[in-house]
């Protein structure tokens, strides 16, 4: 009778650990035409923290790049001529740095060498990351003035440029800032 008594105690263990685990509640994450969670990571070109709630008032274009990606590769001169076309209407962005992959050093060095004049953010933790779901990279997400999430996944439907069709980002930033309705508000990101 002893001899079952302690046999028992690592599935009773077992059980409790389980058990635990099921009643923790999943972590937070973003959801469409919902306010976006904020958050603060660290700008590696300033080194000083970026709020993206200090952006409110103005639509956020965030997108999650590595520098080790070829996909990323691929949307480079894309997202530089979205900054092109959309920074002088007042639209803000965001690069975040999220792979495990790529060093703080490596990442600005990337950065630096395709003119990507945004902030570059640091996310270490890849808690941002986990919140907007992003994967792969690029991920894009699009928020608008009010802090409301209209717009996740590619920038467009073709990793291969001279193959795009449909431009998913820019025809939310066009919805966002004429006040209308996205109409695609979530595609499969590419990576």
């Amino acid at each position: 009778m002893m001899h079952r008594r302690w046999a028992l105690l690592p599935a009773l263990a077992v059980a409790a650990v389980l058990a635990a685990g099921a009643s923790a509640a999943p972590p937070e994450t973003m959801k469409l035409d919902a306010p976006v969670k904020d958050f603060a990571l660290t700008n590696l070109w300033t080194n000083k923290p970026v709020k993206l709630s200090e952006m409110k008032g103005k639509p956020v274009v965030g997108v999650f790049i590595s520098q080790n990606c070829d996909v990323t590769w691929r949307y480079e001169k894309r997202i530089g001529k979205l900054m092109q076309t959309y920074m002088p209407k007042g639209v803000k962005f965001l690069a975040v740095r999220s792979s495990a992959t790529d060093t703080a050093e490596g990442i600005k060095k990337y950065a630096e060498a395709k003119s990507f004049t945004m902030p570059l953010l640091y996310d270490e933790k890849n808690a941002v990351a986990d919140y907007f779901k992003a994967q792969v990279t690029p991920t894009f997400f699009v928020v608008d003035g009010q802090g409301t999430l209209r717009y996740w996944g590619s920038a467009d439907d073709n990793p291969e440029e001279a193959e795009v069709k449909k431009t998913y980002v820019k025809d939310a930033l066009d919805a966002v800032l004429a006040g209308k309705q996205v109409i695609v508000k979530e595609t499969r990101p590419f990576g």
